[in-house]
């Protein structure tokens, strides 16, 4: 391995933090694997609803990495079964001037700076460290007001500059009922140098589960 790629995959791996987790991994199928939690890991009575049996056979969050319908880079996705509705949810997504309270050691700053409120849109300028907070990268995100895909509710941002050469964060939430919501998130960076795939596979997965869980945290345990 070259200098240039080793110094890739260190950024890569500081960039988001990607750690031991108790987060499972699945394929997008759902299907097991080696160190993969499968659906069928525990005894769960059926809810009808697979999505909800593969989580709650699961435990906790789960992470996988896919090339979402419609994209051409494999995103970092992971999902979770949030005990709480989901308008308390969506106001967590949505307090994007709080992302880096609830996810300290993954956003070194996140603030709004700019909305427009005929469009529904929020700009944030987001700064993630890397290097061991030596250095950063940063990307400005513009979130468009939620809206809906069959059963999905969805709050998306969308890439307009930075330090890298894209970035896209996607939230979805399902109500499953008045106390219990799916959350689910696809997260894309796509850096300014080369790495090998699956080192950039395993940095957005973590950061996808990083996502979910500090979601799920704040919505269960608001202070």
């Amino acid at each position: 391995m070259n200098r240039r790629a080793l110094l890739a995959l260190t950024v890569l791996g500081l960039a988001v933090l990607p750690t031991a987790s108790s987060a499972g991994e699945l394929s997008p199928s759902g299907g097991g694997g080696a160190g993969s939690v499968s659906a069928g890991s525990a005894a769960t009575a059926s809810s009808g609803d697979a999505q909800v049996d593969r989580l709650k056979a699961a435990g906790r969050s789960v992470k996988f990495n896919y090339v979402p319908e419609g994209q051409k880079e494999r995103y970092g996705h992971a999902e979770v079964l949030v005990h709480a509705p989901l308008e308390t949810v969506r106001a967590i997504v949505q307090d994007y001037k709080h992302y880096q309270e609830y996810a300290p050691e993954k956003f070194k700053t996140a603030r709004v700076v700019g909305r427009d409120k005929a469009q529904g849109t929020t700009d944030v300028y987001i700064q993630v460290p890397i290097l061991k907070g030596m250095a950063t990268m940063w990307s400005k995100l513009r979130f468009e007001r939620p809206h809906t895909e069959g059963a999905q509710e969805i709050v998306e941002g969308k890439f307009l500059e930075g330090s890298v050469d894209n970035m896209h964060l996607v939230f979805r939430m399902r109500k499953i009922d008045e106390q219990t919501t799916v959350l689910a998130t696809d997260v894309l960076i796509v850096p300014k140098f080369p790495a090998p795939q699956s080192a950039i596979d395993e940095a957005l997965r973590d950061a996808a589960v990083r996502t979910v869980d500090a979601v799920e945290k704040r919505s269960e345990h608001p202070q």
